[in-house]
């Protein structure tokens, strides 16, 4: 029967962990690739928990176990009428809107129902486990462990195991009898609940005496004296009264780690290494502590991680002066490790007895909701600079235990104020060039004041933590050259103003950076303002693109461009040739139309160019057959391509588009994936002419903005290409003889560098 119990707890979050990569799988074309898709998702599954969790308590206060088990085997039923999971049919988002209410409600006609039975299981199942007499003994939070263990190894089984070996198809069939399984589980479980006797279910854990098997009289001997039998060591919980500050400590403990996790994954995913892959660390992290604090040797992990808190967030300001992405990425998580094992520790330490077992785990989903909403809902409705995390990891060092001795602590915050005042003040004024001897006094000095004061002063020592990443942060995102800093549902966008320093070239130069990708530049300068510089120069691949494609004398010409960026592709427009642009951030269409910022579109496209918001495969799918002659495939979220742009069924739709001798062209510049073979294989397969182009520019392109960029040319015969099929820089390159992209199939781990 126990191992039944655990294999149910197992089972069940296993499949709302798999659940949740599966689901952002199936919804990510409707909505692009940004963090705040992910974010988004996060927040429906934790008011989902918070929804299961309330359903858990209150129908076992008021049915007792044995009826609420009958109740609950009926009510799982229901869900089965929304597998297969599927959005075959759901309509896409209002370009012009937020997503975020969209994509809520249509979780909760579609993944809400089987997600929301699930959710339920964990209290419900060790609720049903503590109310068998047999087992009064045992600790029903070791169940909570199972549950964790089941969570973390669906988190990394996905992307590892799942996604590289199943098509959707198949991952949602299977997914579908895996919930079947579970039910079998769980009313097998039930079963021992309707047969226990009616006794006490709230009775207190007791020591069980070991029961020493008999032995014949002929064996034992006279020599042998009986012992009396040794207590079985058990964890009990803290039988105190539960208050209402002891309630708002849970909240607190279980609210900030979320916060904390969101926050982390999107700055380590936009601004520090931009893959999507690497959405899933935080939560695989996060788990890890859950099972550790509520293991048996839980409070030994806290202690160490109490030990070594200071330190990881001293390591956590260390990274401002960090270069390296993998080196600035385990900063991060080490100190985001660290700070939430510290707060679930506190948890496992503060829970009740099985008595209050339900409202305990509601209380936790509460602050997970809250936590969650505050980060992807609000946060960036109310800050324009992504100051969200800095305030989660905040929150999360003034929730570390305090000593018990008080002193003090308005001397201590005046002291702290003042020394961040004149931080503060020192980094306005001080130049450019002293600014790193700067820097590192502050990092010398400040982890040391902040040990000080934590172990005297934790709240002294978060707001120390809080103001450098504050600072930080606004320097970042908003420091000096700043023309504009806008933000919207896919991400933190910065046009920023720089001046070439040599009096030589007194050039003025403007930015559109997301992250850590810059997007577009463009020199302001009369004369020099309709010249596309970055990876759209006219010396490197889409110049010998849009230089093979002159148009004839009385051909109108059309080309698509799915990415706006800063209209930087409205250079190559002309009396005969227009674009269509397929965008899908709202504000990237504000910032490129704005003649303060940039000015390709109003001054080098000059009325031959429009503008339609919208994901660009299901508005190029809108569009007339056989119209464009250039399409252009240039989409980042960040440094990410989205992967449904890369698929066989999006390269049907684009040679569709096409005029017979047109051509698909594929923006591919990427630090983290190699995007080459998957558009190889495509090529391949439909019988279609591949040719790519790797192109670094020389140091005295370097210096007139040019970067190192990848274009792929795709074509249905090589003669279509004209010129670049006889061009020795553009390359064919053999197909890899991996699976094929579809909609139904990816693999991003086979192609990440």
């Amino acid at each position: 029967m126990v191992n039944l119990y655990r294999v149910t707890a197992f089972l069940s979050a296993a499949l709302l962990f798999v659940a949740q990569p599966l689901f952002a799988r199936l919804v990510l074309p409707l909505v692009g690739g940004a963090p705040a898709v992910w974010n988004t998702c996060q927040v429906f599954f934790q008011i989902a928990l918070l929804a299961g969790y309330l359903y858990a308590h209150a129908s076992t206060q008021w049915l007792g176990p044995r009826r609420q088990a009958a109740l609950h085997i009926l009510l799982i039923l229901i869900p089965l009428i929304c597998l297969p999971l599927t959005l075959v049919n759901a309509s896409p988002p209002d370009p012009e809107a937020n997503p975020s209410p969209w994509l809520l409600g249509l979780m909760v006609t579609t993944i809400g129902p089987p997600f929301l039975a699930l959710s339920a299981t964990a209290p419900l199942v060790q609720r049903w486990f503590a109310s068998a007499k047999q087992n009064a003994a045992r600790d029903p939070y070791s169940l909570y462990v199972m549950s964790n263990i089941g969570s973390f190894v669906a988190l990394l089984g996905y992307p590892f195991l799942i996604e590289p070996a199943a098509t959707l198809r198949t991952q949602t069939i299977g997914w579908a009898i895996g919930y079947g399984v579970w039910i079998a589980c769980l009313a097998a479980c039930a079963t021992f609940v309707w047969r226990a006797k009616d006794e006490p279910a709230d009775a207190a854990p007791v020591t069980v005496p070991e029961v020493i098997p008999p032995t014949s009289a002929k064996k034992k001997s006279k020599k042998q004296s009986p012992t009396p039998p040794e207590p079985v060591s058990v964890f009990v919980p803290d039988q105190g009264e539960i208050t209402w500050r002891r309630r708002l400590h849970w909240l607190a403990l279980s609210g900030v780690p979320v916060a904390w996790m969101l926050g982390v994954t999107t700055w380590i995913t936009t601004d520090i290494a931009p893959i999507p892959l690497l959405w899933i660390v935080p939560l695989a992290i996060y788990l890890v502590t859950y099972i550790l604090a509520f293991s048996q040797r839980g409070g030994q992990f806290t202690d160490w991680a109490r030990r070594i808190h200071p330190w990881a967030m001293c390591a956590l300001v260390a990274s401002l002066t960090a270069t390296g992405v993998w080196q600035l990425m385990l900063l991060h998580i080490l100190a985001f490790a660290v700070g939430v094992m510290v707060c679930h520790g506190q948890l496992a330490q503060l829970r009740p007895s099985e008595k209050h077992l339900t409202e305990f785990y509601v209380w936790l989903s509460v602050g997970g909701a809250l936590g969650g909403t505050f980060i992807a809902l609000v946060a960036p409705l109310v800050f324009v600079v992504p100051w969200e995390y800095a305030l989660a990891v905040t929150a999360g060092c003034a929730l570390a235990p305090r000593p018990c001795e008080r002193a003090n602590r308005l001397v201590d915050l005046v002291c702290v104020f003042a020394v961040l005042i004149l931080l503060a003040t020192l980094r306005q004024y001080v130049p450019n060039a002293q600014k790193p001897w700067l820097l590192i006094a502050a990092l010398l000095g400040f982890p040391a004041l902040a040990w000080f004061h934590y172990r005297r002063r934790p709240l002294a020592f978060a707001l120390v933590m809080g103001f450098i990443l504050t600072v930080d942060i606004g320097e970042v995102v908003g420091g000096l050259g700043t023309l504009r800093t806008a933000r919207s549902y896919f991400g933190v966008h910065l046009v920023s103003r720089y001046v070439e320093p040599d009096d030589s070239r007194h050039f003025e130069v403007h930015t559109l950076q997301h992250g850590t990708t810059a997007h577009g530049m463009q020199i302001m300068n009369e004369g020099f303002d309709c010249t596309p510089l970055v990876y759209y120069y006219p010396t490197g691949p889409l110049g010998d693109v849009f230089g093979a494609f002159t148009p004839k004398e009385g051909e109108q010409q059309h080309f698509a461009a799915v990415g706006l960026g800063t209209g930087a592709a409205a250079c190559y427009v002309l009396p005969q040739r227009d674009v269509t642009f397929f965008e899908i951030d709202p504000m990237v269409r504000e910032l490129a139309e704005n003649p303060a910022y940039f000015t390709y579109l109003s001054k080098c496209a000059k009325g031959r160019y429009q503008i339609k918001l919208g994901d660009g495969r299901r508005m190029l799918a809108q569009e007339p057959a056989g119209h464009y002659d250039v399409i252009l495939l240039d989409a980042f979220s960040s440094d990410a391509i989205p992967v449904h742009l890369l698929t066989r069924e999006a390269l049907a739709i684009y040679m569709s588009r096409l005029t017979p001798d047109g051509v698909v062209v594929f923006h591919i510049s990427n630090n983290h994936l190699d995007l080459a073979p998957v558009l190889a294989d495509l090529a391949h397969e439909s019988g279609w002419v591949f040719r790519i182009r790797r192109h670094d520019p020389p140091p005295e392109d370097q210096r007139n903005y040019v970067v190192s960029s990848t274009y792929v040319v795709i074509a249905r015969q090589a003669e279509h290409l004209r010129t670049i099929a006889e061009d020795p820089r553009w390359r064919p390159q053999r197909p890899s003889g991996r699976a094929v992209w579809t909609d139904d199939y990816s693999n991003v781990l086979s192609v990440l560098r």
